[in-house]
């Protein structure tokens, strides 16, 4: 090829260039938004100068020279979610594509270096809430490639996608003043949407029953952090470094919220939670936290009831009968390991009568009580040892039993002492180490007196006789079975008779005593 043959082919190469970058490529479509900037000062190359998107409307657009940045704003315009789809319409072209949080500081959400169509991970903002979309191009380090095919490289469109949904959280709800409501027995879907997102929910007890949550997670490599608090923000439950929650069962006042946090070791990754409330009258009424506000018992009715958190405790009351006597029966009723619970039975005085404490134990009972008619009893729930207890199941029943001579509380001294008829036998119990018990006999005739203390084969009484004027006559320490007393009397003389528990096996365990005159 001569010289002239060379210097005529530069030049329409050069004419071809001039064509092809003398004025920018557009693809024009029915309502579709069109822009023609070629430069990094254009109209939109920062977040001042955003060009503003619409949900579901296509912009197609070119980036013309090197590292020329276009940005884009959009607002949700309704609840549900959005992703920003990326297409490349032609060539060869190198971007950089990222997502900011035009409400908290610009804070990047996802930056992606992409060769080819794109969409986004899930964003889910309450109408009014914004992003900030940044199309970046890379310079080519691609000499074969000349600049006017750069042109034709980058360009792309740019379409908002959005679904309408009342199944989605709305964010920001990273506090719980902007808690997303819970419906119940619906899923509502959740993401985190970008690095430390917190998400909160609320769910509003609506009448007497019982609330659980369930959670499952998405992502292989997420892990999430899960925490239930009630209104006072006491924490009820925490699941950390999991993808399923089934939660335990907890009791709240009516009217009162209850709140869900959730975190994740993780950006993007998907969940879902659905609030479960379950009404019954079957079940202790919240709050029942002090003895004047105790869920009233009835014998023979099974109530259930949870303890909610640590600080929880549960109280009950039951009014005695006078006939007979009566115990509480408590079953853990979800069963499981390492729930410790304590069992405490008050007289309506406040005083301590009895503690019972359970290890692992699924059914455990107090020992007997046998008040006269009318007193209040009350017993307190509370989780031991740790709060694993808390969230589970339990029941509580009255056990009523009738039964004629039998001792009626408080008979712990020689003015309240239970009275014992001529050839008569009385039953009664210890129903704690503190507890003892008086009976007394009048004497029908001038003569001997026999006493029969009839004791269980269980630890270790101390039994006592005392005579009319109140002085000890016969005694016995450490009395393990039965013990019989002769002592002489006037017609009309009271003898009095003490038994005391001295060890906690014999507490519980029912004695007799006898008086047997000729």
């Amino acid at each position: 090829m001569n010289h002239n043959m060379k210097k005529r082919g530069l030049a329409l190469l050069l004419a071809c260039c001039c064509v092809f970058t003398a004025a920018p490529v557009a693809v024009k479509a029915d309502n579709v938004s069109i822009s023609t900037n070629q430069t990094p000062t254009g109209t939109y190359s920062s977040y001042t100068k955003a060009e503003v998107l619409k949900s579901d409307t296509v912009v197609y657009d070119t980036l013309s020279t090197s590292n020329n940045v276009h940005f884009y704003k959009y607002t949700a315009e309704k609840g549900g979610y959005f992703t920003v789809n990326l297409a490349q319409t032609s060539g060869k072209g190198k971007w950089n594509f990222s997502v900011y949080d035009a409400d908290n500081g610009n804070q990047e959400l996802e930056t992606k270096p992409l060769a080819s169509n794109y969409t986004s991970r899930i964003y889910n903002l309450r109408p009014g809430k914004s992003v900030y979309i940044k199309v970046e191009r890379v310079k080519s380090m691609d000499i074969t490639i000349l600049d006017y095919q750069l042109t034709q490289d980058y360009q792309y469109s740019l379409q908002v996608k959005t679904t309408e949904s009342a199944q989605w959280e709305q964010e920001d709800n990273d506090t719980p003043a902007a808690a997303t409501s819970l419906q119940n027995g619906t899923w509502i879907n959740g993401s985190s949407y970008k690095a430390s997102d917190v998400d909160w929910y609320e769910y509003t007890i609506p009448e007497n029953g019982y609330f659980t949550y369930d959670f499952q997670g998405e992502g292989s490599s997420a892990l999430w952090n899960l925490y239930l608090y009630d209104e006072n923000m006491n924490e009820l439950q925490k699941d950390t470094n999991t993808r399923t929650v089934s939660s335990g069962k907890y009791v709240l006042p009516v009217g009162a919220k209850v709140y869900v946090k959730v975190t994740c070791y993780g950006v993007g990754n998907q969940y879902r939670i659905r609030s479960n409330y379950y009404a019954t009258e079957g079940w202790e009424k919240e709050s029942n936290d002090t003895m004047a506000l105790a869920t009233d018992l009835t014998a023979g009715k099974t109530l259930h009831g949870s303890i909610n958190s640590k600080k929880d405790v549960d109280y009950y009351r039951y009014v005695a009968t006078g006939s007979g006597y009566f115990n509480f029966k408590f079953t853990n009723a979800d069963g499981g390991n390492n729930q410790y619970w304590k069992l405490s039975v008050y007289d309506e005085k406040k005083n301590l009568l009895q503690t019972v404490e359970t290890e692992d134990d699924l059914q455990i009972s107090t020992a007997k009580l046998s008040f006269r008619k009318g007193k209040e009893v009350y017993l307190k729930v509370e989780s031991n040892i740790n709060n694993y207890a808390c969230g589970h199941e339990y029941t509580l029943t009255v056990n009523q039993y009738t039964a004629g001579n039998w001792e009626q509380e408080y008979n712990d001294s020689f003015a309240t002492a239970t009275t014992v008829k001529k050839n008569k036998t009385c039953s009664a119990n210890n129903y704690a180490v503190k507890d003892k018990d008086y009976f007394v006999y009048k004497a029908a005739k001038k003569g001997k007196v026999t006493i029969q203390v009839s004791l269980p084969d269980s630890g270790y009484w101390n039994v006592c006789v005392y005579n009319q004027k109140k002085k000890l006559v016969k005694q016995e320490d450490y009395a393990q079975t039965g013990q019989k007393f002769t002592v002489k009397a006037a017609k009309g003389q009271k003898l009095y008779v003490m038994v005391k528990a001295r060890t906690k096996s014999a507490v519980g365990k029912t004695y007799r005593v006898t008086v047997k005159q000729k």
